[in-house]
C-alpha cells in the first residue's frame, strides 16, 4: 500500500501520495518554526485524534540537574566519573536529535466556525513510527502519554496543520527521572560498542565523557535504568535517538 500524507487546500484536508511531495532539504530552523506533517486523523465522537510526524528535529532540553545526579550515583559511576557527566551536561546540553522521527499524537476539536482548533495537552501522547510502542524519552508514561503536570490545562487554539507545533511545549518542559524505565538484553550494548568516537574529532570533554561510558559498556557495568541515560549516550555518541530507540 503506498503511503501518504494529508495535507490542507482551501480548508480541505486531502491525502497525498509520499513519492508526490517534494522536499526542500536545506537549512531547518527546527527548534521552533517547522511545520510537522500529519500522519493521519481519526474522527472521534467528540473531535479528533491527530497524528503528527516530528521528523528533521534537534532541541537542547532541560533537565532536574539534582535528580539527574541522583541517577549516575545509583548506575556504578564514582563521584568524580559523576561529575565528570554533570559538568558535560552543564557545558554541552542534552538534546532530542533524529531525522527518522516519531509520532507526536494529540486530541483537538474544532472552535465555533473559526478555521482553528482546541487541542488538548493531556491527551498527548510520543510514540513510535517503528514499534508499537512510546518512544523512550523522559516525562513518558507506559503507552505513551506524556506527563505534563499543571501544563497540562492549557488548551491551545490553531490551525489543524500547525498542531504539530504543540510538541514544543512538550520539548521545553523540564525532564525529570520520575516515570523511567529500564532496559534488558544485549542490543544497546552492541549497538554501541560498535559505534567508536574517534579522539582527533572531539574536544577534552566529550571525550572524557565518552571514555567513561564506554569504558562501563565495555565491563558491563552500566545499566540502562532509565530514559535520561539514553538522552545522554545519544547526545554523547552524536547518535539520532530514534535510532538508539529502535535498539531496545
Amino acid at each position: 500500500m503506498k503511503k501518504e500524507i494529508i495535507v490542507r487546500k482551501n480548508g480541505t484536508y486531502l491525502r497525498v501520495p509520499v513519492e508526490s511531495m517534494y522536499i526542500d532539504d536545506g537549512e531547518l530552523d527546527a527548534k521552533v518554526s517547522m511545520k510537522y506533517t500529519i500522519k493521519n486523523i481519526e474522527k472521534l465522537d467528540r473531535g479528533f485524534k491527530i497524528q503528527y510526524m516530528i521528523r528533521n528535529f534537534e532541541h537542547y532540553i532541560q533537565i532536574n540537574r539534582y535528580q539527574m545526579k541522583d541517577k549516575l550515583m545509583r548506575n556504578n559511576l564514582t563521584d568524580t566519573e559523576v561529575d565528570k557527566i554533570m559538568e558535560y551536561e552543564r557545558e554541552k546540553g542534552l538534546r532530542i536529535k533524529t531525522k527518522k522521527g516519531f509520532i507526536w499524537e494529540i486530541e483537538a476539536n474544532k472552535v465555533g466556525n473559526k478555521d482553528l482548533y482546541k487541542f488538548y495537552l493531556n491527551t498527548s501522547k510520543v510514540l513510535s513510527n517503528f514499534k508499537n510502542r512510546e518512544v523512550y524519552f523522559p516525562n513518558i508514561y507506559n503507552g505513551g502519554a506524556v506527563c505534563w503536570g499543571n501544563v497540562s490545562r492549557m488548551e491551545p487554539e490553531m490551525p489543524l496543520e500547525d498542531g504539530g507545533n504543540t510538541f514544543i511545549t512538550f520539548i521545553e518542559s523540564i525532564f525529570n527521572t520520575e516515570l523511567e524505565s529500564t532496559y534488558r538484553g544485549m542490543g544497546l550494548y552492541n549497538y554501541l560498542l560498535n559505534k567508536r568516537i574517534k579522539r582527533d574529532e572531539v574536544d577534552d570533554l566529550t571525550w572524557d565523557t565518552y571514555h567513561i561510558l564506554r569504558s562501563k559498556l565495555e565491563d558491563r557495568t552500566l545499566s540502562f535504568d532509565g530514559d535520561l541515560i539514553l538522552m545522554i549516550i545519544s547526545t554523547v555518541w552524536d547518535i539520532d535517538n530514534i535510532d538508539l530507540d529502535n535498539q531496545i
